[in-house]
């Protein structure tokens, strides 16, 4: 019995000392939009940043309704050409929605999707989600 108390113990040690190898799945970020500094949660396992408050996909930020909805099939061939930023293309598609820049404290630039009730998605996020939705329903 003792064994078996001693192998669940080191057990559980390694799944802990694996979750902390693996680092955090989310971490905060504050980002500079003109005079105003928001901080957001950038989810690893998502690939997106989300303004704080509306981390939780069951929230009832809009940003989680457009995420689920929003697809490269919204986009035509102009869309696409030029190098143009291809998640702000789609953030300009979205109804109410409007294309943001900000800067961190390291200086780097960024454009986020912010929407009526105030959250706001990175727009890098807002290609990924419009990518497994096409894939989901099957288009490009």
């Amino acid at each position: 019995m003792r064994i078996l108390k001693k192998i669940a113990r080191v057990g559980l040690l390694a799944f802990a000392l694996s979750a902390m190898a693996s680092g955090p799945v989310s971490t905060l970020e504050s980002w500079r939009f003109g005079e105003d500094y928001i901080i957001f949660v950038n989810l690893k396992d998502k690939g997106m940043r989300v303004n704080q408050g509306c981390e939780d996909a069951t929230s009832s930020c809009l940003v989680w309704k457009m995420l689920a909805s929003v697809s490269l099939q919204d986009l035509d061939a102009s869309d696409l050409s030029g190098g143009k930023n291809i998640g702000a293309s789609l953030c300009h598609k979205i109804e109410n929605a409007q294309i943001v820049f900000a800067r961190n404290a390291k200086g780097r630039q960024a454009t986020f999707c912010a929407f009526l009730d105030g959250s706001m998605v990175d727009s890098g996020g807002l290609l990924l989600a419009a990518k497994m939705n096409a894939a989901k329903r099957g288009g490009r």
